[in-house]
């Protein structure tokens, strides 16, 4: 198949939620237990009761990177909610980041 006809469509899309999704949503009594952004040493991470770490915000962070290193397996998993770029929660800067990466749709 030639570049021309070549379409690249992605299946794996993510959004990031804004940091207050949960606690500001969820009753009283459950906020304790909801999902949270917090400020790690070296990173933010979502954690849940007791601060257990369920993830961080580097996949959010770096459209077009992945494509454009030879070493996409050493981009850091770990970044700050200040670095989350708007694609990653806005739609229609989501479609300008799909478009970095190469993407159709």
């Amino acid at each position: 198949m030639d570049q021309a006809t070549l379409r690249l469509l992605s299946a794996d899309n993510h959004i990031v939620e804004p940091p207050d999704l949960w606690t500001s949503r969820i009753e009283a009594k459950y906020r304790d237990r909801a999902p949270r952004l917090v400020s790690g040493e070296t990173a933010d991470w979502y954690v849940v009761e007791d601060n257990r770490s369920i993830g961080s915000l580097g996949t959010a962070t770096h459209a077009g990177a992945r494509y454009q290193t030879d070493r996409p397996y050493e981009i850091s998993l770990e970044d700050r909610w200040e670095n989350v770029r708007p694609g990653g929660y806005d739609p229609h800067e989501a479609i300008k980041d799909m478009e970095l990466d190469g993407v159709e749709g």
